[in-house]
């Protein structure tokens, strides 16, 4: 059991509420996927409340556990309704300001990709009321890969969308806003082995297994900008297994033949299999990731013997969905992926 806390703030930090809340729940992620958090609220509380401590798309929530700051990020949604009485928010994390920032002059840079990833956040944080009051973490490291990335202020390119481009793909990395407002980049990407194996039975409480066996594919063709075309990309012994499945990928910031053709090359690593994306509810006392038992980018050997469902494998947590109780009891689903990095 925990204790959790939520407080309204400005951009800059400044205290404004405390929330009475229930239903506390939400998805924690890094890099290009936001953290989101919800809960609701009764309308007595609310009536407690002005515009300027809580307004969707002016003030933000900050979750504590226990005093530690777990999750900060703008409340983007609620919905008010007088039939079910109670007041319902939605928040996500702070790297989702960067879906309303756009890159506002032509970039043409060379630097390793993590420092660039920065270098357009500190260039949106610079405009005319665009401080977001996040500082550079760490570093990029010595031998992280560098590409001459180039586009134009017309392209009108999202610093969200930019970022995706510089940290996908085989030379990306990960990256984080954390709640304390720190721009990190992790290059190699995040991993390292988790502190538990999860077993149904065991820690694995109940299970849901997506299989998509439409994402395979075995011929690639990469469209790039001006409707280039990359050199179709083969893969023999998988055509042979599967049949013949094509691909055609798009990327309009490629620029080069040699691009897209790196480019195709990595999309066949990833769909030359089905894809399988298990939904894993675990048991917290034994599996917590706020306690830090496995968190985003860890490997955890999963095994599920289970008639039909048969494996044995690691698997890559890319995230996980919490809920709380009224008496900070919590629950967790747990997203896991192979080990292929998935477009």
């Amino acid at each position: 059991m925990a204790n959790f806390r939520l407080e309204t703030r400005t951009r800059s930090g400044a205290y404004l509420a405390t929330l009475r809340y229930s239903n506390l729940q939400g998805e924690m992620y890094k890099g290009n996927k936001w953290s989101t958090i919800r809960w609701d609220m009764s309308l007595e509380d609310t009536r407690e409340l002005t515009y300027s401590e809580l307004y969707p798309g002016k003030t933000e929530v900050w979750m504590f556990r226990d005093d530690g700051l777990i999750f900060a990020g703008p409340i983007w949604d609620a919905n008010i309704s007088t039939k079910e009485a109670k007041f319902s928010c939605r928040a996500e994390g702070l790297a989702s300001y960067f879906d309303r920032r756009r890159i506002e002059a032509s970039w043409d840079s060379s630097l390793p990709l993590g420092q660039q990833a920065w270098n357009i956040v500190a260039a949106s944080q610079a405009l005319t009321d665009g401080n977001l009051f996040i500082t550079q973490g760490t570093s990029v490291p010595g031998g992280a890969p560098s590409a001459h990335i180039k586009f134009a202020a017309s392209e009108l390119k999202m610093v969200s969308d930019a970022l995706a481009d510089l940290s996908e793909g085989d030379n990306g990395f990960d990256w984080e806003v954390t709640p304390n407002r720190v721009f990190n980049v992790y290059y190699p990407r995040l991993s390292g082995r988790a502190n538990v194996r999860l077993e149904f039975g065991g820690n694995i409480r109940s299970y849901a297994v997506d299989i998509n066996g439409k994402y395979a594919a075995n011929n690639v063709v990469v469209q790039g900008a001006d409707d280039s075309l990359s050199a179709a990309v083969v893969d023999t012994a998988k055509r042979a297994e599967y049949g013949l499945r094509h691909y055609v990928g798009s990327n309009t910031g490629l620029k080069s033949r040699a691009q897209l053709d790196a480019y195709a090359v990595q999309l066949l690593s990833l769909r030359r299999d089905t894809r399988i994306i298990p939904q894993l509810s675990v048991a917290a006392e034994g599996v917590n990731p706020f306690n830090g038992d496995i968190d985003y980018g860890q490997v955890a050997r999963t095994v599920i013997n289970d008639g039909w469902v048969q494996y044995d494998i690691d698997m890559r947590c890319s995230g996980y969905q919490f809920t709380v109780d009224k008496h900070g009891i919590e629950t967790f689903v747990l997203f896991l992926n192979d080990l292929r990095e998935v477009d």
